[in-house]
């Protein structure tokens, strides 16, 4: 006789099928899904493309201050999660100086150097204490990656 559902009246003996195990496995998946699943972060992460470097700084004591400069037309400064323009950061550093903080610029391969370097000189300008490149370590074997 092929297992199937109880069809036999209440009380009468019958065929049937636990669920109970499937449920188990079921819930089992369920469970390792939640836990293997990262969550995405709540900043947009952007891929950057830095340029390759033959020496390595150490960076500094203390949280410096990041800044990445992206390829992009409109607005290609990222600073604490946001996109802004040279003029708009200028604004921003203003309102909030960097009072002698370390400043690191992570610029993309594509942006823009003049970019960069009016960059540099506002951070400056607003009391950074240093400013640094972020670059892409060559490997001792060579390339960039």
């Amino acid at each position: 006789m092929p297992i199937g559902f109880d069809e036999s009246a209440p009380g009468e003996p019958g065929l049937g099928i636990d669920l109970t195990p499937m449920i188990d496995v079921t819930f089992l998946l369920i469970i390792f899904w939640l836990v293997v699943t990262s969550v995405a972060p709540s900043e947009p992460v952007r891929e950057l493309e830095l340029p390759a470097a033959s020496v390595r700084q150490a960076a500094g004591a203390g949280h410096p201050v990041m800044i990445d400069v992206t390829g992009e037309s409109v607005r290609p400064i990222w600073w604490l999660g946001r996109a802004f323009s040279l003029a708009e950061l200028d604004e921003q550093l203003t309102a909030r100086p960097l009072s002698g903080r370390a400043v690191v610029l992570r610029a993309d391969r594509r942006a823009d150097a003049a970019l960069v370097a009016r960059l540099a000189r506002l951070c400056y300008g607003r009391g950074a204490e240093s400013v640094a490149f972020s670059l892409q370590a060559i490997s001792p074997r060579g390339g960039g990656r």
